[in-house]
């Protein structure tokens, strides 16, 4: 069975009730379940795949899975006569530690073992990594755990590039994916529901905002306005506001809850914003939904509402005093008011460091293909903070990185 291995897409799993019986010499048992893949197997050997030659120094693709136990890989060539073709079948068991990984893990690690075990052909070829999961963002971002930022280093010798998965042209590789279809399922099932509330009285203006994540941890803000605001505006006001720190929770999924019929029908296009103001925050309230993949806005009854209500409420009032945890913060200005706009002077100088910075925010390499290589390994080191180029490092604070004339 391990030499078919190659030509059977996600071998791990077909065989899986065969590892698990035959494993460390216990007594030998042939159940239904054993013999359900076994006639599976046979099935598909009957109708394996065409295997294609790579071209050298063509593109080629690789498609990804992810299950509890295993993960899986195919490597797939483009053929001028048959369109798309697999090449390699690659697929490995997790074991230990690695059943534990993240799903996010799990589909980087699948890249790994692919490139480890198909590495003449990665030394060889342009990659195209294709999935609909964040995988160079995860590899790339702040956080980046130890275990990702090592495959990253590992994986930055080659040329990897990662696109959006697009239509499957052949069956084999239709099969494949279908097969690992649910993992994103699971990743697009992650929703964080926010309600939020505005307040306006003669003691001042404020919101309230409570949010939930997706695994349960609960978070609660009280927004203090120093500026005059009405009724809807403080409505508004909230709403903007609870987007802005899901965004900045890296949420991409958002229910926003509220008890205000103006924000929820204006929204929705029930209602017309004719006010100048009302038109204003309408725009900037569809700008910053834009900004994540799903949004939508619940209309609620006030007394279902009252949590976020109360944090409104003790926003808007000159009470200090807490019972309870809760962030609190001071808004100068309404979210709808322009920023400053600061222009600074810059040389038009090359720096050490301008391959790396411009792959970062754009991902251009240079012309040269040593020094495009050099770039990608270089790079996994870098961040970009505040609009400054910073290096990592293990135990000390991000190191800035400094011009020839700094």
């Amino acid at each position: 069975m391990a030499a078919l291995n190659r030509f059977v897409s996600k071998s791990v799993d077909k065989q899986m009730p065969f590892f698990t019986t035959l494993r460390q010499n216990k007594k030998f048992k042939w159940g239904p379940a054993e013999e359900e893949a076994f006639e599976a197997l046979k099935s598909h050997l009957k109708n394996l795949p065409t295997i294609a030659r790579a071209k050298e120094g063509g593109k080629l693709q690789l498609y990804i899975s992810a299950s509890p136990k295993t993960v899986a890989a195919v490597l797939v060539a483009e053929t001028e006569n048959k369109g798309q073709q697999p090449v390699y079948f690659v697929s490995h068991v997790l074991n230990g530690p690695e059943t534990r990984y993240t799903l996010v893990e799990k589909m980087a690690y699948a890249v790994l073992i692919a490139a480890r075990k198909l590495r003449p052909y990665f030394d060889a070829h342009t990659i195209e990594v294709l999935t609909n999961f964040p995988l160079e963002k995860a590899i790339s971002k702040l956080d980046t755990s130890g275990q990702l930022l090592k495959w990253a280093i590992e994986l930055s010798e080659f040329d990897l590039k990662f696109r959006p998965r697009t239509a499957i042209k052949a069956q084999a590789l239709a099969d494949f994916i279908v097969e690992a279809s649910y993992q994103e399922d699971e990743v697009q099932a992650e929703v964080w529901d926010v309600s939020v509330d505005g307040s306006a009285a003669q003691t001042g203006s404020g919101a309230g905002i409570i949010m939930k994540s997706p695994t349960g941890d609960i978070f609660e803000y009280a927004i203090k306005f120093m500026f005059n605001a009405s009724n809807n505006e403080a409505e508004y006001e909230a709403a903007i506001a609870g987007i802005q720190i899901c965004l900045a929770a890296d949420a991409k999924r958002v229910i926003l809850t509220t008890d205000s019929q103006l924000v929820a029908s204006q929204f929705s296009g029930e209602y017309e914003a004719k006010e100048p103001s009302m038109v204003k925050y309408l725009e900037k309230l569809r700008s910053v939904s834009a900004q994540l993949e799903k949004f939508s806005i619940n209309l609620v009854p006030r007394a279902e509402n009252t949590l976020a209500d109360a944090l409104s409420k003790l926003a808007s009032s000159n009470v200090a005093d807490l019972k309870r945890t809760v962030m609190m913060e001071v808004m100068n200005k309404r979210s709808t008011e322009s920023e400053v706009i600061r222009v600074m002077a810059i040389t038009t100088t090359s720096e050490w460091y301008d391959n790396i910075q411009t792959y970062i925010q754009t991902g251009a390499l240079p012309a040269d293909l040593a020094e495009a290589k050099k770039t990608k390994r270089d790079a996994v080191w870098y961040i970009i903070l505040w609009g400054r180029l910073y290096k990592k490092s293990f135990s000390l604070p991000f190191l800035r990185c400094l011009t020839a004339f700094e």
